[in-house]
């Protein structure tokens, strides 16, 4: 079913791509969304994937089960969206009680393979003081557009080596299914906490 979804995603590219080229790397209005009122039933972890992280270590998509999390795509030298993006992760890492904080991981994936290598994902997440609940990870070509796929999130590289793109944060439960998402950079961010304090002890 992930990789029917895929083949949709690509087929729809074209008119996807007309509407994502008006919203750019600045985002749109944002709107969270319940899990329930649309958001995918299957775990966004059945890709056979594999991701590097900041300290090059690999890991397959499926060994991030077993933590609820947050997760967004961005690229490192972007200069406006994918900074908001992490602030607002912040915000929500900032909203969740003493049990979630310390469960849920919050884990940031790159659209850009080529420039965004381990070092420069380790010298980012010290430029934005993440903490240790933070992973970092790029993937290969085809890998980071699989997943884009299956987390409904858009993006394109331009000849200036940046990418347009949608801006998502999605928050999964341990096994991967969606509990909440904002699509957007201005929709408020108490679905995904809630969702996740919620889902405590």
């Amino acid at each position: 079913m992930v990789l029917r979804k895929f083949e949709i995603f690509k087929s729809m590219w074209g008119l996807a791509l007309a509407s994502l080229l008006l919203v750019g790397c600045a985002g749109s209005s944002g709107v969270a969304v319940d899990a329930a009122k649309g958001a995918s039933e299957e775990s966004v972890y059945l890709s056979e994937s594999v991701w590097t992280d900041a300290k090059a270590e690999k890991h397959s998509l499926k060994s991030l089960r077993g933590s609820p999390r947050v997760l967004t795509m961005v690229f490192t030298k972007c200069p406006s969206a994918c900074p908001m993006i992490i602030s607002d992760m912040k915000k929500v890492e900032a909203a969740l009680g003493k049990n979630a904080r310390e469960r849920v991981r919050f884990t940031v994936f790159s659209f850009d393979p080529e420039r965004d290598t381990p070092a420069t994902l380790m010298a980012f997440g010290k430029k934005m003081s993440l903490g240790p609940n933070w992973d970092l990870f790029v993937g290969s070509d085809s890998d980071t557009r699989e997943l884009a796929a299956i987390l409904g999130v858009q993006y394109k590289k331009i000849p200036s080596g940046d990418f347009i793109h949608t801006n998502m944060l999605i928050a999964v439960d341990e096994n991967g299914l969606v509990l909440a998402q904002r699509e957007g950079l201005t929709g408020s961010l108490d679905e995904l906490a809630q969702k996740l304090n919620s889902k405590m002890p």
